[in-house]
């Protein structure tokens, strides 16, 4: 994802990390810098203070899944099919970053605006999906609708099935159905395309 020697990335890393596990109140700019190996004043120095670290974490996050999301939306197949593949993508990452979901609900919960850097990649990361859907609704295989709703469907579903995805194995096996969790990539996209579908009957 970076180069991990350079200390403002070790910075990054122990940052995305510690947030995700403790949330923004309760991480230290000692705990970060601890972490990352880095003296106490590493954070001021590259960063300006604890707050514009965190705002460089998420701006790290949603470029990266905005690269991933721009190829899948970008791929071979009908809008239908990339919107699948969007689907994928997302579980891709979060099954690649597992400490992502948590930091995009702790920003969720914490509430109050982020810098525009941060909402950029917010609102470029949604156009991409948006306009997949905007795609599939002009050929006639979605209804019409606010494709930013569809957008916001697809992030939301994978986001929390990203939160909950370790408790799923063990409610699987409760319910003797083991190999449930890995059919929800699926389901969920089955539920999303069907959802946004002018004809679910026609869907595969």
């Amino acid at each position: 994802m970076n180069d991990p020697t350079s200390t403002p990335d070790r910075l990054l890393n122990a940052g995305w990390k510690l947030f995700a596990q403790q949330g923004y109140d309760r991480t230290s700019v000692r705990a970060i810098t601890r972490a990352a190996r880095a003296n106490l004043g590493a954070v001021t120095y590259h960063f300006g203070s604890k707050e514009h670290l965190y705002h460089a974490v998420l701006e790290r996050l949603f470029r990266e899944m905005g690269d991933r999301l721009s190829r899948a939306a970008a791929g071979n197949g009908d809008p239908g099919a990339r919107v699948r593949a969007i689907v994928r993508t997302m579980f891709e990452f979060f099954g690649e970053y597992p400490d992502a979901p948590r930091i995009v609900l702790q920003q969720v919960t914490r509430g109050g605006a982020v810098p525009e850097a941060v909402a950029t990649r917010l609102r470029a990361n949604l156009a991409i999906i948006a306009g997949v859907v905007a795609e599939a609704q002009a050929r006639g295989l979605f209804r019409p609708a606010e494709p930013l709703f569809g957008a916001f469907s697809i992030i939301s579903q994978t986001v929390w099935f990203a939160v909950v995805r370790r408790t799923i194995p063990q409610v699987s096996q409760a319910l003797g159905n083991p190999d449930l969790a890995d059919r929800f990539e699926h389901h969920i996209a089955e539920i999303v395309t069907r959802g946004l579908a002018r004809n679910p009957e026609s869907m595969p």
